[in-house]
């Protein structure tokens, strides 16, 4: 119940930050991107008060020192992950020459586009398949840093320290990390697509726990 209930309460916050991206949508896009993790963080909290037996609604509303925390824990994992995206999608050879033809003569614009179109058409399954590689790289990436945000909220340790320790960790048992958030993602999926989206109050605080008891099975040395 209280899942669902902070649940709503959060949809009802993502709607009203969602106004600020129609005033100001830079402002919009980080204050949401902000609340996400936020939000995200107190289902952690909640979930580890519940094992702890002491679960109280207030448990989701974790303190400023972690919030400040668990947002350079994200802002790192940004500037790790973005880059290699980045160089990834650099792998697909587009002619820039075309850029340089538009800016030469406006007039031919229209057959420049069509050109363009035409060679998007003809290499598109290169490009998808890099595209493709470069989300599997950085998701295995997202995995190895998984617990960094548990380790902040369970243990109080600094971003720096929770995602050198949680990649050490997942490292070791990486196939088996992969598995099991491939596994998550497709009761994220599944719950959302064939509920009517219904399901996303159920199935996004399972995947939190799913995540959590398997942090806490490992780093509190709990069966």
């Amino acid at each position: 119940g209280s899942f669902i209930g902070f649940f709503w309460l959060s949809v009802l916050l993502f709607i009203s930050f969602s106004s600020l991206a129609f005033l100001n949508p830079a402002i919009g896009i980080l204050s949401l991107v902000i609340l996400y993790f936020i939000i995200f963080a107190g289902y952690y909290s909640f979930i580890k008060a519940q094992i702890n037996g002491d679960a109280q609604w207030n448990n989701f509303f974790i303190p400023w020192a972690t919030i400040v925390q668990v947002l350079i824990n994200t802002f790192f994992i940004f500037l790790i992950t973005l880059p290699i995206y980045l160089v990834m999608l650099y792998i697909i050879e587009f002619p820039f020459n075309l850029y340089f033809k538009m800016i030469e003569d406006f007039k031919n614009s229209q057959a420049i586009l069509l050109e363009i179109e035409q060679w998007s058409n003809e290499n598109w399954l290169r490009n998808n398949l890099v595209q493709y590689s470069a989300s599997i790289i950085v998701g295995i990436l997202n995995t190895l840093f998984m617990f960094s945000y548990m380790l902040i909220i369970d243990k109080g340790m600094k971003s720096t320290d929770a995602l050198w320790l949680s990649r050490k960790i997942i490292s070791k048992k990486l196939i088996h990390f992969i598995l099991i958030s491939i596994l998550v993602n497709l009761i994220l999926i599944g719950g959302m697509l064939f509920t009517c989206f219904l399901g996303t109050m159920v199935v996004i605080p399972l995947s939190m726990c799913i995540n959590y008891y398997m942090y806490d099975s490992i780093c509190n040395n709990k069966n």
